[in-house]
């Protein structure tokens, strides 16, 4: 297990040069990437390489860089025709870990319209409840992508949105919470369409999402944690100390241990317990006033200090 600096996740609009350049003077061990801004911009993956190695930052995690929720088809298609680049660029940049997040709430006409390559072998909504054909329309849409992240050896992280306020009104309510075993539904139904050998579909596991779900408690937080492919730790504010679980915001962030609300050491301790051993990804965002008037270093610093007051012992 260990500290990945993200640049996005404080706020800032780096390139990949800068955001290896500021993992390795702020003490990370690693470094997250944006790999379409990378690839689109011109810089160079093996180039890249060469400084983390040079700089010994280690290879971090890349956000999906495609956005399957548009449910465009043409937009899908021309991503996907993509995508194998991006995973190429990933895999020279020793980038193996992904995620996305998953709709909270759908649209029901939504259901009626498979991604862009129709419905998967054994996926076809017929006879199945509203929820379950759910998980068959995200299963259409994400299958595609899996089979090529797979195929360069990229695992998948999924993540569930836990903040109520993210709810809009749409009528059909989906993954929201780590309780609802449609994720693991979910998860289990992408795996079951690869090969055995192939690199897996899991969690991306969020501090912050499990705290605003009310999931600290929930006994499937076990198996998140062995299906665990990317980490990210955020906390409250301070003036948030008190807020209800439904009026929290995705963007009432602070640093990890910033108001102790969310307990992110022992969350950290508990990862590392069940023998996770990959990156732990701040994601502060831009909002957290901390980090409001600071430099781009005086914030890698600011949030590298935070996560060694919340990082486990050795």
């Amino acid at each position: 297990m260990y500290t990945s600096f993200n640049a996005r996740a404080l706020g800032l609009d780096l390139s990949a040069r800068e955001s290896i350049e500021l993992a390795a003077e702020s003490g990370f061990d690693a470094v997250d990437l944006l790999v379409r801004d990378l690839v689109n911009r011109g810089e160079q993956p093996q180039e890249l390489r060469n400084l983390m190695d040079d700089l010994q930052v280690l290879p971090g995690a890349f956000g999906l860089p495609i956005d399957w929720r548009t449910r465009d088809h043409h937009q899908a298609k021309n991503d996907l025709e993509r995508l194998p680049e991006y995973a190429q660029a990933a895999t020279t940049l020793g980038l193996r870990r992904t995620g996305t997040w998953i709709f909270p709430e759908l649209e029901t006409e939504w259901l009626e319209q498979p991604g862009p390559h129709g419905w998967p072998e054994d996926h076809r909504p017929i006879n199945r409840s509203q929820v379950d054909r759910a998980v068959d329309w995200t299963v259409s849409w994400l299958l595609p992508i899996v089979r090529i992240l797979s195929e360069a050896g990229i695992r998948l992280g999924i993540e569930w949105i836990g903040s109520a306020s993210f709810r809009i009104g749409r009528p059909l309510t989906f993954i929201h919470s780590l309780r609802d075993h449609r994720l693991q539904q979910l998860i289990d139904a992408l795996n079951s369409q690869m090969p055995e050998t192939s690199a897996q579909v899991g969690v991306l596991y969020d501090a912050f999402h499990l705290f605003a779900a009310g999931d600290l408690d929930a006994p499937e937080r076990a198996w998140a944690e062995q299906n665990a492919v990317w980490v990210h730790v955020a906390d409250l504010p301070d003036d948030a100390q008190k807020l209800p679980l439904q009026e929290i915001r995705d963007s009432d962030r602070g640093l990890p241990g910033d108001c102790g609300r969310i307990p992110v050491a022992d969350f950290l301790q508990k990862l590392k317990t069940s023998g996770y051993a990959g990156p732990v990804t701040a994601e502060p965002l831009g909002t957290c006033r901390r980090l409001q008037g600071l430099s781009p270093l005086e914030r890698a610093l600011a949030t590298r200090e935070s996560l060694t007051q919340v990082w486990p012992a050795h």
